[in-house]
């Protein structure tokens, strides 16, 4: 059993809540939600990071047009959420096992939304379980 003496709290305290979102899906109705809670984690400033893997890879594509990719009736297309989100602090990355397996999905930096980083998942994990560990919030979605 571990005991946290009065400055690890203190220390705790001062530091913002993370938030590591991983967004598994290309369904509208799990990628929007998920871009809202980056977008309200950040703005109440707490450190977020969206995680898109597997087919949740579609959310991070740029795309000729933004129409072209992940769109919901009465929204405007999800690639300006992601832009939104870069723009105001979120870390977001198209995340796999390892970078030749991004390369195999067809992820490139050249087709990527401009700001996504590329990582595997020990980048993700290097993050994510400290943070975790910290009292900070992982989700799948």
């Amino acid at each position: 059993m571990s005991i946290t003496g009065p400055h690890e709290i203190e220390r705790a305290a001062s530091e913002p809540q993370e938030m590591h979102i991983v967004l598994v899906t290309k369904e509208p109705e799990r990628a929007y939600p998920a871009m809202t809670l980056a977008l309200g984690g950040v703005a109440m400033g707490r450190k977020v990071s969206v995680y898109a893997t597997m087919s949740g890879l579609e959310a991070v594509k740029k795309h000729a047009r933004p129409e072209d990719g992940i769109t919901m009736p009465g929204m405007p297309p999800l690639e300006k959420f992601v832009k939104d989100a870069i723009a105001s602090g979120v870390y977001v990355c198209a995340c796999a096992p390892s970078a030749d397996l991004l390369a195999s999905m067809g992820i490139t930096e050249s087709n990527v939304i401009e700001g996504v980083k590329l990582e595997d998942v020990i980048g993700f994990l290097k993050n994510a379980l400290p943070a975790a560990q910290n009292g900070g919030v992982v989700l799948f979605v």
